[in-house]
């Protein structure tokens, strides 16, 4: 899924960086880790559509701050682990 999603890869996503791992010790299930290098070109609403075809997506999780605007038709239906925005951070420190 990643070698296909990425930039560059058969459906390649512009500015998806991608790598898919085994992960046996949660009982062999695959993780796609991602970086979204250009989120208001690439919302994560399109990325998750785009894997949906190749395999069920039980959760997703941001590592850092993701403008509000990536989150743009976000499904409701699945869960995003460490969901923060760069504008919630701003509001938090004013």
């Amino acid at each position: 899924i990643a070698t296909q999603l990425r930039e560059g890869g058969e459906h390649g996503i512009p500015g998806l960086r991608a790598i898919g791992l085994q992960l046996p010790s949660r009982g062999n299930i695959a993780q796609v880790s991602m970086n979204v290098e250009r989120p208001f070109e690439t919302p994560l609403a399109s990325v998750v559509a785009a894997i949906a075809p190749h395999a069920t997506i039980t959760e997703t999780e941001l590592v850092g701050l993701a403008p509000a605007a990536a989150f743009d038709g976000y499904p409701d239906d699945i869960v995003c682990r460490n969901r923060a925005t760069i504008e919630d951070a701003l509001a938090t420190r004013a």
